[in-house]
């Protein structure tokens, strides 16, 4: 393929010409590498680095440039429209014409992917177990949006939403073969720091596979003193036209004060967006430092607008779903690159308010700003939202206001930085006349934030005297070679040390993910209880949480809600790590004690309360213990949260679910409990069902039915219809246990195992694996599912209640039935796993290779379900008596009466003698070569079927 100049692409794509500096980017990045560092301004397209990345990827030869471009903001919030960037490129090549440019780029990555889909976007923000489709294949190229928690406790081996035994594959997806791009780096300083220091152990044992190592770009206009190798605009990229409207467009800004009473700051923010709007904005964007403070001023507003204005919120810790549907409502109203004009459009004037969610990576562009004060690095993140392609006709007037608040204490936020930063800027401030909150006409002071003024202002200032300006950056601990290693020993369990701290330092907060359903509580003596923990694990089976459901806020902030704590000040949650969250001191608890319903690591959930809740969890709520509302987090809000799994399945999965249940749908709970009692069986239920409630588009789908409560009594029922293209049959978490071995179709054994080495000798070629590392991947691909072969096994996945010694049917390695549901019938002793059987049979098979290949090869097959790293939690003995039996074309002999501690007598030797010679990432990624190998066959094998 001839590939197109970063030029000819970038116009391809968006019908315009890129900017000097990033087609200046593209050639450093081609022939030297990336740089470590860009100094660009906000509002100069530094989201084109993904562009530019991906250009890299499609021109370079396979195995130089890295398949996985990850784009990270230290926002839990991750920025939709940077989202939405990428899933447009993502489109536009995808429906390209062969033949045109965009053709021949689509090409050229389903070339390097080997599949039918050029390009795969992912956004990780608060991902749910069984939702990590992303990791399903190491060479589909990909583009990720995440969070620093998202993409941080992944890369330590401790993903959150992510059981143990899918963190090693999620580790070595983002150690290996990936570029991180850190968008507004300077909000990430422990993150940059440790990811610096991990670097020799992700880079350690690098010859098990030619494919790049991780590395860090930080973007950032304002980078740290260290930062090396710095990459800025130049005087061809001032002279561009665009660019120069941009960095010289005028910001002027008033600054006043206000009493620190939440109301009274609410009333004042409020005075200045209709003094705003008296001056003929017709868009304005109200920041606030808080979730609190920005729902006070919202609803404000809303109160005393008298209808007159179209208002939104848009606060970090929100639904997707919701957010999503809303937005759709206001975003042309501040979407950069509308049509602009002179004066109000007509329409009622259009007010957001919102947190620091806005500061990165949002392109929006307003034409009035009245915001909170803060450190000068998030005004300057702010102030690029205002004007922000430098189009506005009102040059010259003031268009934002700077609100502080007269605080005798130290801001909960932002520490001391926020009074820094606005003595500095009252000092270098002039006066303007302007109008006072009560309308009598004043001198307020006026400074300009334009990109080209505030950075002329800066130049002037000593690196010690503008780091009291900016936010704190604290330290990450230092790490140690024996924290990787406890990390990496995921079967272990222990989360110590913490990765929140290397991941955002002392003061970083630890998310926690909330989710809410009307399904897990029932009417008791009338009042609504939650139910039992078996019955919850029952419901959130058959429709799992999704992300879309979900959201994230601080650990502490939610076990205090949990607890109905009241502190001091008002709710400290907001859209950065909180500096006093450590120190808070709780003034009143009402005795109320809410419990939830948290996730446990074998896929049952258990109820909790607040002390027991731990970062990175993941909780269900009932709806009736409020919360949550259109907007997201509001934690004082009792009101019923609307439960939204349905249509966060729909949009996130594809698949159409409909539940019927009694806080759900009551009215149809009614009517199905009605046709029990008179006798009508499944399949008439089914047909009632589908006639009533199946839309159009999925009438002639394939229609399952399933109950929570197998008695039917007090449970509830979903009808599902239409695996859309996100719909897994088969999800790769599931292999964490032996429910990996039940799909839609049977699979025979022999059949599997060659899919298995198919799909092995493919990722091997495709990513340079060493000679001796392919030769141990495709023996213990051959030889990774022996185990499969003991008769009580083979009971079970026929779904038989017993062992036919005599049985002469071919061996399964995938079940077409529902197996697990004769699991306790099964004459399998406690903790059996067929991947250690598989190691036992494999050694005496592969016992004449040469040590570093047998090593390597029972390693892999012993962990290949993700357990076993370094020791087994519990081990069975082996099941049935001894015998032999033919699998791949050869005799293999199964051992009897073999206890546990005989079958893993080596293995944790030989797990430290790997790991010294590949390291804690280099080992990870030799088994997520197998792991995903055997994903895809199993996945193939659901969508097609089998034979047995």
């Amino acid at each position: 393929m001839t590939t197109p100049s970063f030029a000819g692409f970038y116009r391809a794509l968006w019908g315009r010409d890129p900017f000097p500096w990033q087609e200046r980017l593209a050639n450093v990045v081609a022939t030297r590498g990336w740089p470590a560092a860009l100094d660009i301004p906000t509002g100069c397209g530094k989201t084109s680095t993904i562009e530019i990345a991906l250009w890299h990827l499609i021109s370079a030869p396979e195995g130089s440039a890295p398949r996985r471009i990850v784009y990270v903001v230290d926002r839990r919030l991750v920025v939709d429209g940077t989202a939405r960037h990428a899933r447009a490129i993502a489109d536009a090549i995808a429906r390209a014409d062969a033949q045109s440019v965009l053709g021949r780029v689509a090409q050229r990555l389903r070339a390097l992917g080997g599949g039918d889909e050029a390009l795969q976007v992912v956004t990780l923000r608060g991902g749910v177990p069984r939702d990590h489709a992303w990791a399903g294949d190491p060479l589909q190229p990909l583009i990720v949006l995440s969070t620093v928690d998202q993409v941080g406790s992944r890369l330590l081996f401790r993903g959150y939403g992510v059981s143990n035994a899918m963190r090693p594959v999620h580790a070595a997806l983002i150690a290996r073969d990936a570029l991180l791009l850190l968008d507004e780096a300077h909000l990430s300083e422990p993150f940059r720091q440790t990811v610096h220091t991990l670097r020799p152990f992700v880079t350690d044992g690098e010859g098990a596979a030619a494919v790049p190592s991780l590395q860090l770009v930080l973007l950032s206009a304002t980078l740290p003193a260290d930062a090396e190798e710095r990459f800025t605009l130049d005087t061809a990229d001032r002279n561009a036209p665009a660019l120069a409207a941009r960095l010289g467009a005028d910001k002027l800004a008033q600054l006043t004060t206000t009493a620190d009473q939440d109301d009274a700051f609410a009333r004042h923010m409020c005075d200045q967006v209709q003094a705003l709007l008296s001056a003929e904005a017709d868009t304005v964007l109200v920041v606030c430092n808080r979730v609190a403070s920005a729902r006070r001023v919202f609803d404000t507003l809303q109160a005393h607008s008298g209808g007159a204005l179209d208002l939104a919120l848009l606060i970090g810790p929100s639904r997707a779903v919701q957010r999503e549907e809303q937005t759709k409502q206001w975003i042309d109203r501040v979407r950069a690159g509308r049509e602009r004009q002179q004066g109000h459009s007509g329409a009622k004037p259009f007010v957001l308010v919102a947190t620091q969610c806005v500061e990165a990576g949002v392109d929006f562009d307003v034409d009035a700003l009245v915001t909170e004060s803060a450190p000068l690095d998030a005004l300057r993140q702010r102030f690029g939202r205002l004007d922000r392609l430098g189009q506005a006709p009102n040059r010259g007037a003031v268009r934002a206001v700077v609100v502080h608040r007269q605080r005798r204490t130290e801001d909960p936020v932002y520490g001391d930085r926020i009074e820094h930063t606005w003595e500095w800027l009252t000092r270098h401030a002039e006066a303007s006349s302007g109008k006072a909150t009560r309308g009598a006409a004043k001198l307020l002071p006026v400074i300009d934030f334009g990109l080209d003024a505030m950075g002329a202002r800066l130049q002037s200032l000593a690196p010690h005297e503008l780091e009291l300006l900016l936010t704190e950056r604290p330290n990450a601990p230092r790490l140690l070679p024996h924290h990787v290693e406890a990390w990496s020993e995921t079967s272990a369990g222990s989360d110590l040390p913490a990765p929140s701290l290397f991941l955002h330092g002392p003061r970083g907060a630890p998310p926690v993910r909330i989710g809410w359903r009307a399904d897990l509580e029932r009417m008791k003596d009338r009042v609504l209880q939650p139910v039992e923990s078996r019955e919850a694990t029952a419901a959130l089976s058959l429709l799992p949480p999704s992300p879309g459901e979900l959201v994230e806020v601080s650990l502490g902030t939610l076990r205090r809600w949990m607890d109905d704590a009241r502190h001091t000040g008002a709710d400290l949650e907001a859209d950065v790590p909180v500096a006093a969250e450590e120190g808070l001191r709780i003034v009143q608890v009402t005795g109320r004690s809410r419990q939830l319903f948290r996730e446990r690591y074998d896929g049952s959930w258990e109820r909790i309360g607040a002390a027991a809740v731990r970062p990175g969890d993941l909780l269900m709520a009932p709806a009736s213990q409020g919360g949550c509302d259109e907007y997201g987090w509001a934690p004082d809000s009792s009101a019923i949260v609307e439960d939204v799994a349905e249509v966060a399945h729909e949009q996130y999965r594809g698949e159409w679910v409909h539940r019927v249940h009694p806080q759900v749908r009551p009215a149809e709970w009614s009517r199905i409990q009605r046709g029990i009692a008179d006798g009508l069986d499944e399949h008439e239920l089914l047909s009632q069902l589908r006639d009533a409630v199946v839309p159009p588009t999925h009438a002639g789908t394939r229609m399952t039915l399933a109950w929570y409560d197998p008695a039917r009594s007090g449970g509830a029922l979903v009808l599902r219809a239409g695996l859309g293209v996100r719909g897994r049959e088969f999800e790769p978490e599931s292999t964490a246990g032996d429910d990996g071995s039940f799909i839609a179709e049977p699979v025979a054994l022999d059949e599997h195992l060659r899919d298995v080495e198919h799909w092995v000798d493919c990722f091997a070629a495709r990513l340079a694996v060493g000679e001796t590392e392919r030769v141990a991947l495709l023996l213990a691909a051959r030889w990774h599912d022996v185990g499969k072969c003991d008769p009580a096994f083979q009971a079970l996945l026929r779904g038989e209640d017993a062992v036919s010694r005599f049985d002469r049917r071919p061996l399964l390695a995938k079940s077409g039935e529902r197996a697990w549901r004769y699991r306790a019938a099964a004459p399998l002793p406690r903790g059996w796993r067929h991947e250690v059987l598989s190691t036992v049979m494999a050694a005496d098979l592969i016992g004449h290779e040469p040590v570093e290949v047998r090593d390597l090869s029972l390693w892999l097959i012993a962990t290949h379900h993700g357990r076993g790293r370094l020791f087994f939690d519990e081990v069975g003995a082996t099941s049935s008596p001894a015998g032999a039996c033919v699998v791949a074309g050869q005799s293999v002999v199964r051992p009897a009466g073999v206890t546990a501690q005989e079958i893993m007598a080596d293995h944790a030797e030989r797990g430290e003698r790997l790991a010294a010679r590949y390291g804690a990432y280099g080992l990870a990624y030799l088994e997520t070569i197998l792991r995903l190998a055997d994903h895809r066959a199993s996945a193939r094998a659901a969508a097609t079927g089998g034979a047995a």
